[in-house]
């Protein structure tokens, strides 16, 4: 498989413009390369970020879809192949994950040479009335807003200076990434903290970055299975999203994507009913990746010492997690508990058991439950972290070592 990108990291908005080509010409263009004899399959994603072409071919093909692009875009081939990544194989693989999962989205404040936004704060001179609410008050959602310029336009009036520093913010998102003000009505935005992961301790020891719940379980699940060689069984890396609102929307666990897909190949291989598609379900094994919260003796009086993760200790099992207890959680049989044990036993995976916390102090939940609704084998299972949920989290280079192991054995033992 090949996937010939053009993107904002390799070409202006002009570029971009000429091939975000309409539905109409989608068709027609991969009409023609339907028609190529050294080109067996092939799919056109557009964006405002990106014309991207995904196909199976020989190496000819290759030049055949940098021809046809040329000519429905009306860009000169050679200007043309200036912009283009060229992705073959497991990269190219690689790389549409990559674009599904958001990580080749546009980022900016990623690079040390880009700007940032801002949240202000109150000065700690000013904040006695602020000291004296609860801490669940102290932040409020309406009140996180960016900071985003100062500068007004040169252009502006005095009659007009109110607007002049956002038509300058308008003027700069058009020009260096096509976007307008009525964007913003459809836009998805995030704002998340700025910088790269770092070292943790002298040592080196740990990691620390923001959103490493749950992209630290993400990354090292998906690594495993690109590991996996021809498996008997079928395999795959489920990455949902919207966990912690419930796991709801059509990219949560709770919509039917996965039982949709599974469905989809019954029928590909001719067997599909619905009692089919249950006792598929039904016999799937699932290690659901989940990171947990790491011991931290600053606040021990939360923690059961004897029922918790450490960091440097290995991939977590969580039997179970939920609230008060169980409440609202999956609950992996023991039998279960023991196979994974002995998968990890016998590949010489580090591994520790644990509880989120104490009983009567809080609790959470993961989107096993949902897994568990099909009536297969599931158990959670990842990292342990310190500071989850904070701007910043901290993870063991040893644990997140161990769950790519502990997942790789987990899908070698499912491939016999």
């Amino acid at each position: 498989m090949y996937c010939l990108s053009v993107s904002h990291k390799t070409s202006n908005v002009v570029v971009r413009k000429k091939l975000a080509f309409p539905d109409e010409q989608k068709k027609t263009f991969l009409d023609e390369l339907y028609y190529s004899e050294n080109i067996s399959e092939c799919l056109i994603l557009c964006t405002c970020n990106r014309t991207e072409v995904y196909f199976c071919g020989d190496e000819s093909s290759v030049k055949t879809v940098e021809t046809v692009l040329s000519d429905f875009s009306g860009i000169d081939f050679d200007e043309l192949k200036k912009y283009i990544c060229l992705f073959y194989g497991d990269r190219a693989l690689l790389h549409l994950f990559r674009v599904a999962g958001g990580i080749e989205s546009m980022v900016i404040g990623e690079d040390e040479n880009d700007p940032i936004v801002y949240i202000t704060d109150l000065l700690i001179h000013l904040a006695g009335k602020q000291l004296q609410k609860k801490a669940a008050e102290v932040i409020e959602g309406e009140n996180l807003d960016i900071l985003i310029g100062s500068r007004p336009l040169n252009e502006s009036t005095d009659e007009k200076q109110k607007e002049a520093v956002k038509s300058n913010v308008l003027r700069i998102l058009k020009e260096k990434y096509d976007v307008e003000e009525e964007d913003f009505l459809s836009a998805e935005l995030e704002i998340v903290p700025a910088g790269k992961a770092r070292d943790c301790g002298l040592d080196r020891s740990m990691v620390a970055a923001y959103g490493q719940d749950d992209r630290v379980c993400a990354y090292t699940s998906f690594v495993a299975m690109m590991e996996m060689e021809a498996p008997k069984r079928t395999s795959c890396c489920l990455l949902t999203d919207k966990e912690e609102i419930g796991s709801v929307g059509a990219t949560g666990m709770q919509s039917r994507f996965f039982e949709n897909t599974v469905a989809e190949l019954l029928e590909g291989m001719g067997c599909y009913s619905d009692l089919v598609l249950r006792r598929t379900l039904r016999n799937c094994s699932m290690l659901s990746s989940d990171v947990s919260a790491g011991y931290d003796p600053a606040y021990g009086e939360c923690f059961e010492k004897k029922n918790s993760a450490y960091l440097g200790r290995g991939i977590v099992l969580n039997k179970f997690t939920g609230a008060r207890g169980k409440s609202g959680s999956n609950d992996a049989n023991a039998e279960y508990v023991a196979k994974v044990r002995k998968i990890f036993d016998d590949n010489q995976v580090a591994f520790q058991t644990a509880e989120l916390g104490k009983v009567d102090v809080g609790g959470g939940g993961t989107i096993a439950y949902i897994a568990a609704l099909y009536g297969m084998n599931v158990i959670d299972s990842g990292v342990s972290v310190l500071s989850m949920h904070a701007p910043w989290e901290v993870t063991s280079k040893a644990d997140i070592y161990e769950a790519k192991k502990g997942y790789a054995a987990f899908l070698k033992y499912n491939k016999q």
